[in-house]
This record gives C-alpha cells, structure tokens and sequence, in this order.
C-alpha cells in the first residue's frame, strides 16, 4: 500500500485522519508537523480525508517540505487504511476522536494534546490517556513526545500495543454498551424534573465514565 504513495520502505509514515481537516488543522499543528518534518528527514506525513486545506498547503511548500506531504483523500477501507501509518498525530487544539480511536484499534501509537476542558479541545486526549497524550497546550512538548516515538523503536512497539490494549478493555462494544446502560440507569432513578433537570446521555457522557 505504502508504494501506491511513492512512501519508500524505511520511511516513518505519520498521519492524520478527519471528516473535517479544514477546521482542525490550525496553524499551530501545521507549523509542529513542519518542525517534524524538518527535525526528521525520514518522516513523511499524509492526510486521510476530503479537504481543500489550501493555505496549509502553501505552508508546507513555503517549509520546503511539500514532497514529503501526502493527501489521502476520504477512504471507504478505514480503519485498516490507517496500518500504513506507523505514528498518528491528533490535531490540536481541535483533536478529532474518532481518528484516535481508529489509530489505538489498529495498534499504532497517538500523539494528542489537551488544550482545554471542553470536549473538542479534551476529547483525543483522553481517550488516548496520560502515556500519549501532553496535558496541556504545549507546542513544544508535543514536537518533542513525536520525534521520541520516531527515534525509539520500542517506545513506538510499546505505546502502540499499549493503545490497542486500552481500547480493547475501555471502548470496546461491550464495555461501552455497560457504560451506556449505566448512564440509562442513572437518569431512570434520578430525581424527578421538578427537582432537577435530565438531559440525554451523549457520547461524551461515556468517555468521561471511562476515563
């Protein structure tokens, strides 16, 4: 798969995956991937999904880095597509969930940020957990937590097999199911609205029980 993008062998593939990498895709982690890129001549970086990103773009080839940019388009064959990566990079301060979870589901090791306690700026993070994930907004300490996953072999091995193992235990259908039921449990014996207010169970209701 990797030679259909011209990615040679002993290449370090990073990647991000999203239904809206116009939005997430900030200036901020656009200038981090650039600074990896540079730091790491045998790191090639691609996208997964339907984007115009065209001042992105223009970043990347005012970086002189273009060459090493690769634009997956939007694919049918995900999560598997994501095995021809060998790190993931959540997006900050926007870090999309459900690229992460794609990436732990297939073994590879995440890079994410917590820029903030709202769901979008805190999401990837924790689903990710503190061994993957910089727990505050801090540029820097991202750049650096990569270039070590590129640099160590066995750190990369063990984060990745880390991953799959805590989505396997934390976010799989049955364990998110009893979380679901849980939550239905919870709001069937609460108090009545007179008293206090219901409000539907929401996907972030249950990552915040797990995590």
């Amino acid at each position: 798969m990797r030679s259909q993008y011209g990615i040679p062998d002993n290449a370090i593939v990073l990647a991000t995956a999203s239904d809206d990498l116009d939005r997430s895709m900030s200036e901020e982690f656009v200038d981090s991937i650039i600074a990896i890129l540079r730091a790491h001549p045998q790191s090639i970086y691609l996208l997964v999904g339907d984007a115009e990103l065209s001042w992105q773009k223009r970043k990347f080839e005012s970086a002189g880095i273009a060459k090493r940019v690769g634009y997956a388009g939007k694919r049918r064959d995900m999560p598997g597509f994501m095995r021809i990566a060998d790190v993931y990079l959540c997006e900050f301060p926007l870090g999309g969930a459900s690229g992460a979870l794609m990436a732990m589901g297939a073994g590879l090791p995440v890079v994410a940020m917590k820029c903030g306690n709202d769901a979008e700026q805190s999401q990837a993070a924790t689903l990710a957990g503190a061994e993957a994930s910089i727990s505050s907004k801090d540029p820097t300490a991202y750049i650096e937590r990569v270039g070590k996953i590129i640099r160590d072999t066995n750190y990369r091995t063990k984060l990745g097999k880390m991953l799959r193992t805590r989505v396997e235990q934390h976010f799989g259908f049955a364990q998110t199911a009893r979380q679901i039921e849980q939550l239905c449990d919870q709001l069937m014996h609460a108090k009545s609205p007179s008293t206090a207010t219901i409000r539907p169970a929401t996907p972030n209701d249950v990552i915040a029980q797990v995590a």
